[in-house]
């Protein structure tokens, strides 16, 4: 883990607080803990642009496909890191949708 920010900046690392994104051994980049968190603590909240359904089809032919994820009846891209935490069939941690806000 990154100890200053002279470490975060040759690591060309982005570091927003608790967590921060850099290479990962398992998928390329990842978003990995900057301290440690206890269970049922918050890791990040992230708002959502829902995609429009006649967008869609075109979402799926671009770089973006990977990033985005089911929301509601339809599809969506979450900002902050959202988009971006690999997933496991072990994962250490749950996300939660939230279609209120």
């Amino acid at each position: 883990m990154p100890t200053d920010s002279h470490e975060l900046a040759r690591r060309d690392v982005i570091c927003p607080g608790a967590v921060y994104v850099s290479q990962s051994p398992v998928h390329g980049r990842g978003v990995f803990a900057g301290r440690r968190f206890r269970t049922g603590d918050v890791v990040e909240e992230c708002p959502v642009l829902p995609i429009l359904e006649e967008q869609i089809d075109a979402l799926d032919s671009t770089d973006l496909y990977g990033y985005s994820f089911e929301w509601e009846d339809g599809v969506a891209m979450a900002l902050g890191y959202g988009s971006l935490y690999n997933h496991s069939w072990t994962p250490n941690a749950r996300y939660d949708h939230d279609y209120e806000l």
